[in-house]
């Protein structure tokens, strides 16, 4: 597998997702379900993004499709499109990652989170504890940085590009701390 097999795009992380619910989905119907869910307003993802990640998932052999031939009126027949083994593991994969180790505010993490719900609960638990664990390290460096480039002595524009990253963060520490509690917590359904 080359490197660009190893990471789905955010389109195709997508996609992979809502074949995956769907189990079997036309192109066009994948199309109403991004605009229904907004998912293009917080993934950046267009509408020739959908189309053209398709063949490349095809490509990949991490979809197959099947040829609808009940459709009636205008037009080709349409492919239904299902997730396949291998596709279901780079998923997987590509959730756990990006979940464990995305920058704070990269809105691939809201997209990767999406998806928990494919994966086991313990699993999903030990990718927010990975996250926590990034993100305190991230924390500590911008810390260091900050100290080592004067602290409270730099100039306000200078110290609130730290101060501001700190702040995101650690906040993020938090709100996954929460997250956390409430995965552990028997009640709580994925």
């Amino acid at each position: 597998m080359n490197e660009s097999e190893l990471h789905l795009s955010n389109a195709e992380l997508m996609l992979l997702q809502i074949i995956e619910e769907k189990g079997l989905i036309s192109g066009y119907e994948l199309n109403k379900l991004v605009e229904e869910r907004d998912i293009r307003d917080w993934a950046d993802i267009g509408t020739t993004s959908i189309y053209v990640s398709l063949k490349k998932l095809e490509k990949k052999k991490y979809v197959s499709f099947i040829v609808d031939n009940t459709k009636t009126g205008k037009g080709p027949p349409p492919k239904k499109y299902s997730v396949s083994t291998k596709g279901k593991k780079i998923l997987t994969n590509e959730i756990l990652r990006t979940i464990s180790s995305s920058s704070e505010r990269d809105k691939r993490f809201d997209l990767a989170f999406n998806g928990i719900s494919f994966l086991p609960r313990v699993v999903v638990i030990l990718a927010v504890e990975k996250r926590i664990e990034y993100l305190v390290e991230n924390y500590e460096k911008i810390e260091t940085d900050f100290e080592r480039h004067g602290g409270e002595m730099m100039s306000m524009h200078q110290r609130t590009v730290y101060e501001h990253r700190m702040f995101i963060t650690g906040n993020e520490i938090e709100f996954m701390q929460r997250l956390l509690n409430q995965l552990k917590s028997k009640g709580v359904e994925l």
